[in-house]
């Protein structure tokens, strides 16, 4: 089984280590019950959020796009995964 990991941050509250916290957290947690997998991704313009993920341990899969249905634009986005070794083998 999988799961994806979304996030949003408040400007205030950017670059201070608490999304990492917050991330590491629940990847915690969905990987104590049968998830094999989490994936992750970013638009690609959004270098903070591409480091972060990178910064975690999730492993590059492809360059996408995502599809913003609230305008119907579609936006070059980056993908990862991490799975429930590379958790084990970086955090426990």
């Amino acid at each position: 089984d999988t799961r994806e990991l979304g996030y949003a941050n408040n400007e205030d509250y950017c670059r201070k280590g608490y999304m990492q916290e917050a991330v590491k957290a629940i990847l915690a947690d969905l990987f104590q019950s049968d998830i094999k997998c989490v994936w992750a991704c970013c638009i690609q313009i959004n270098t903070p959020s591409k480091n972060l993920i990178e910064k975690m341990g999730f492993k590059f899969v492809k360059a996408g796009v995502f599809d913003a249905e609230e305008n119907g634009n579609e936006v070059p986005s980056f993908e990862y995964v991490m799975s429930y070794e590379t958790f084990i083998h970086l955090y426990i």
